[in-house]
C-alpha cells in the first residue's frame, strides 16, 4: 500500500513539473516569439514586418510614409468606409443607385434598392494605399462553390476635401450578365490570386475569406520571404541571402511589373506608343525605350525610384537621372532642351481618369507635345 501511494505521489509530482515547466515555457519563450527574430514553431516561411525592422530601421521608416504601406484594409478598420455610412451614388449608366451602410462588426455592405430591395451586398476589403482611389474587393461563391472575387463597380476618388465617389476604371459600359455584376465585375483564378498577392504580403483566399493574411505591401514582396534570411543572420552564415545584386535590370523591372502592371496583350501583337495601355503597364513602356535597350544594364526601375519612398514629385530629381547619362560627351543630346524638361517632352504625364495621371514610361521623341514645352534652354 505504501510502495502504491509513493508511486502515486511520484506521479503526481512529475505532472506538476511538467506544467509548471510548460508554464514558465509559455510566458518566458513562448509569448516572446512573435518579437523574436524566429518564431519558435515557423508555420509560414514569411516573418512579421517588424523583424525587418530590427535591421534595417531606416528603410523600414521610409517605408512606412510610402504608399506601399498602407494596400490592403478590412472596411471595419477603414476611416473610409465609415464615410460611406448611408451615402448613396447613382450610377450613370444603369437605372438605379447604390446605398451603403457600414456596420462596427462587419465593416461596409452595398444596396440596390431598385434592383433587389434591402438585400445588402457586403464589401469586406478595401484595396489602394488612398493616395488617389480606393476600390473595394468582395469574395462570394459562384454557383459550383468556388470562391470568386467582385471588385465593386464603384470606387472612391481622392479631392481636396475628402473622397468623392464615381465608376471604377474598366467598369464602364461593362453589361452584367448574372446578378452579381449588378455590384461590380468578376474575378477569379490567377486575376483575383494575384490581385489580393499585389496588396498583401502574405494572405491565402480560403472560401469566402483571407487566411494568414499579412497586409499592405512589405519587405518581403519584393525581398521574398524572410525567416531563412533572419536565422541566417542569427547563426551568422551567408545562407539566406536577400537582396538584388544578382538581379539584372530586365529581372528588376519584370519583377515590378508583377503589379505595376506588365503586358495583359497578345504575345504576338506589337505594342503601339499611342495603346493608352502602355501608360499604365509602365514595365512595358519602359522595355521599348532605347534609353532601357541601349543601356546596357544601367537603367531600371530603382535607376528613378526609390521603392522603400513614396514616388518623387519632384521634376528636378527625374532631370538629374536623365543626365547622369546625357551629360556624358559621347551621350545623345537632346537639340531642343538638353538641360530641361526631359519628362514633361519625353515622358509626358496622361489622365487616365479622373485627374489620376500616369507618366508614359515609353521614353521617346515625341511629336504630340505641346509646343510650349519644346523652348530652349535659356542658357542655350
Amino acid at each position: 500500500m505504501r510502495n502504491r501511494l509513493w508511486a502515486t505521489a511520484s506521479i503526481l509530482a512529475a505532472v506538476c513539473l511538467l506544467a509548471a515547466f510548460a508554464w514558465w515555457y509559455r510566458v518566458n519563450v513562448g509569448n516572446k516569439s512573435d518579437s523574436s527574430l524566429t518564431s519558435t514553431v515557423a508555420k509560414s516561411p514569411h516573418v512579421a514586418e517588424h523583424v525587418c525592422t530590427e535591421c534595417h530601421s531606416e528603410e523600414a521608416t521610409d517605408h512606412q510614409s510610402s504608399g506601399h504601406a498602407d494596400t490592403f484594409h478590412t472596411t471595419v478598420e477603414s476611416e473610409a468606409a465609415r464615410w460611406l455610412n448611408n451615402r448613396t451614388f447613382d450610377d450613370p449608366e444603369r437605372p438605379y443607385s447604390y446605398a451603403y451602410h457600414f456596420d462596427e462588426e462587419t465593416g461596409l455592405s452595398v444596396s440596390i434598392p431598385k434592383q433587389f430591395g434591402t438585400e445588402s451586398f457586403p464589401l469586406p476589403y478595401v484595396l489602394g494605399s488612398g493616395h488617389n482611389a480606393l476600390t473595394f474587393l468582395s469574395l462570394v461563391p459562384d454557383r459550383l462553390g468556388d470562391t470568386i472575387g467582385v471588385e465593386h463597380r464603384v470606387s472612391l476618388y481622392r479631392n481636396d476635401d475628402g473622397w468623392d465617389l464615381d465608376l471604377t476604371p474598366g467598369q464602364r459600359t461593362h453589361l452584367p450578365q448574372q446578378e452579381v455584376e449588378h455590384f461590380g465585375k468578376v474575378m477569379r483564378g490567377d486575376k483575383l490570386t494575384s490581385c489580393v498577392a499585389c496588396h498583401t504580403t502574405e494572405g491565402e483566399i480560403f472560401r469566402q475569406r483571407i487566411e494568414d493574411l499579412n497586409p499592405h505591401v512589405g519587405c518581403q514582396n519584393c525581398h521574398g520571404p524572410g525567416r531563412e534570411h533572419v536565422t541566417a543572420v542569427e547563426n551568422d552564415t551567408q545562407d539566406g541571402y536577400i537582396g538584388f545584386t544578382e538581379q539584372s535590370a530586365r529581372e528588376e523591372v519584370d519583377m515590378c511589373g508583377r503589379c505595376h502592371r506588365s503586358a495583359h496583350m497578345d504575345a504576338n501583337e506589337k505594342e503601339s506608343p499611342n495603346d493608352i495601355r502602355i501608360v499604365r503597364f509602365q514595365s512595358v513602356g519602359l522595355v521599348q525605350s532605347r534609353c532601357f535597350t541601349a543601356s546596357d544594364g544601367r537603367l531600371r526601375c530603382t535607376t528613378c525610384h526609390d521603392p522603400h519612398k513614396t514616388v518623387s514629385r519632384d521634376a528636378i530629381h527625374y532631370v538629374d537621372r536623365c543626365l547622369d547619362c546625357h551629360r556624358k560627351p559621347d551621350a545623345a543630346s537632346c537639340p531642343v532642351s538638353p538641360r530641361t524638361n526631359c519628362i514633361q517632352c519625353h515622358m509626358p504625364a496622361i489622365d487616365v481618369h479622373r485627374g489620376i495621371e500616369f507618366h508614359d514610361h515609353w521614353i521617346r521623341v515625341r511629336s504630340d507635345v505641346p509646343e510650349a514645352t519644346s523652348t530652349k534652354d535659356s542658357d542655350e
